[in-house]
């Protein structure tokens, strides 16, 4: 069984608008969809924390494990079609014409086509996303006075009035105090202030584990009795997985309801987020004119991101779809780079680089080059930042033919 974050489809032939590729089968996987983009960043998109902002890839088409995709234009035109034994692979056949419709982010048929692969795993649910923003909702009906809410070990006592938070430990001897208004709707309104709070609140949610994260809130529909929360880092972004499934209780769910399913696990709850495909490493299919040249050149370039990978150790690539965190840049090229320089423009971090998720990584200098030439090769490019800065990279090489 294979591995879902190292799933790559190979060219197995490149022409005039035609690219065909192929997979070998996993008994574990029912099919496969392939996404596209014009570059790197593109469709490295723009994980929790990666820093990288990259709009995600787009989806071209999928094809069941072991079947022949080929797309409108070439099953129109009879292209694509062969006698070979397929026998324990899958394949698609496709003109990138056919997927550019206005709106669309796909390259032109003489650019580098940048493609994904999304693995459908029955056993794991289907199609294999990274997992959302945890959240409960609160409903409050008919809240009384002494009412606690507790998030993230943190209390919040419902008392007449207003709010009152100056100065407290959050404690059940220190609740913050929430004012209950003349309704539900006003105190369901108090308490969302509060849990927004970032003068008192905030300091000492940020002491208690994980640090430096705290609750966002929504009063839904408001005026209403309903509060969404979800929990944001120390820079107010929302935190997926499981690293924010913050604690959640109350003292009275009739009366300080919370839904179902973040009663029932006494957290915030994550479903799967659909906008964040667990994908393979990005494959870099060259132009087919390139095809007609035995050491083709090209460069091309992107944003090294922000990962917890450091040098002299194997880039770090979190397998669960829990950790919804930025993975490092893998990059892979139909063949070997026989020659290549990576430069790294940032003047003042290191950017990290290896050439395999399995190989340890070095540090490219602030401002500095690292190179190989006749008698090297790799097909794999891994690159990270820093845990707190994006790289830019340039990547100029020849690819080997033969």
């Amino acid at each position: 069984m294979g591995n879902p974050l190292y799933t790559y489809a190979g060219v197995l032939e490149r022409a005039p608008h035609m690219a065909h590729l192929y997979l070998f089968n996993d008994s574990m996987v029912a099919g496969y969809r392939f996404y596209g983009g014009p570059g790197p960043d593109d469709v490295y998109g723009n994980p929790y924390g990666s820093g990288c902002g990259g709009t995600y890839p787009e989806l071209m088409f999928e094809v069941n494990r072991g079947d022949m995709y080929r797309s409108p234009t070439l099953r129109r035109r009879g292209l694509g079609r062969t006698q070979e034994n397929h026998r324990g692979t899958t394949h698609a056949a496709f003109d990138i014409d056919d997927f550019r419709v206005p709106g669309t982010i796909l390259p032109k048929e003489e650019q580098w086509l940048f493609l994904r692969v999304q693995e459908n795993r029955p056993a794991a649910g289907g199609y294999l996303y990274y997992a959302g923003i945890p959240q409960a909702t609160v409903t409050l009906a008919g809240v009384l006075a002494g009412d606690q809410l507790e998030v993230k070990g943190v209390i919040f006592q419902f008392q007449a009035g207003v709010n009152d938070l100056v100065g407290k430990a959050g404690t059940l001897i220190d609740p913050f105090l929430v004012g209950l208004g003349a309704s539900d709707d006003d105190a369901a309104g108090n308490l969302t202030v509060a849990l927004n709070d970032a003068g008192d609140v905030y300091p000492v949610m940020y002491l208690l584990a994980p640090v430096d994260t705290s609750t966002g809130a929504a009063n839904v529909g408001a005026p209403s009795a309903v509060v969404l929360i979800q929990p944001l880092n120390i820079i107010a972004t929302p935190i997926p997985g499981s690293l924010g499934q913050f604690s959640i209780s109350s003292t009275d769910n009739t009366r300080v309801n919370i839904d179902a399913i973040a009663l029932a696990e006494s957290r915030l709850v994550w479903t799967y987020d659909v906008n964040t495909p667990v994908l393979g490493p990005i494959y870099c299919v060259p132009p087919a004119s390139t095809y007609g040249m035995p050491s083709p050149a090209f460069t091309l370039g992107g944003r090294a991101p922000q990962t917890s990978c450091v040098a002299g150790a194997v880039p770090v690539i979190p397998e669960a779809v829990t950790d919804a965190s930025g993975r490092p840049m893998h990059l892979v090229f139909p063949v070997p780079i026989i020659e290549i320089t990576i430069t790294n423009h940032d003047l003042a971090v290191g950017l990290l680089v290896s050439f395999g998720p399995g190989q340890i990584m070095q540090e490219i200098p602030a401002g500095g080059e690292l190179q190989f030439f006749s008698g090297g090769g790799a097909k794999d490019v891994v690159l990270s930042g820093s845990s707190t800065n994006t790289i830019q990279f340039s990547l100029h090489g020849i690819l080997g033919r033969g």
